[in-house]
């Protein structure tokens, strides 16, 4: 998966992505440490790090930060009653590193 994954960035054509990567984990979680998923502007993806409404949160703060730059580490409580309620099924915390990559020289 990580080559596809970085020949995805490679043969983009736009300016901006965003990587995101499951950097720590700590009891349940959907992925392990070292998963992956790019976040195109539009919101599409490819790759995964886990799914369910983390990852759907993930993809919103990366399409804010295509527009601002930089990166951010976001960690995820998945014991609480709101990961529950949508359907949740871990029971861990993880810690997700989002940075943009510009594409432009």
């Amino acid at each position: 998966m990580n080559k596809e994954l970085f020949e995805k960035i490679i043969n983009y054509s736009g300016e901006k992505l965003v990587l995101a990567a499951v950097i720590k984990t700590k009891d349940s979680s959907p992925r392990n440490a070292g998963a992956k998923m790019i976040i195109y502007p539009d919101g599409s993806t490819y790759g995964t790090i886990g799914g369910g409404p983390v990852e759907a949160e993930i993809i919103e703060e990366s399409k804010k930060l295509i527009k601002t730059g930089g990166s951010k580490k976001l960690n995820y409580n998945l014991t609480n009653k709101d990961i529950a309620e949508h359907g949740g099924i871990c029971g861990g915390n993880v810690d997700i590193f989002v940075e943009v990559i510009d594409l432009i020289d």
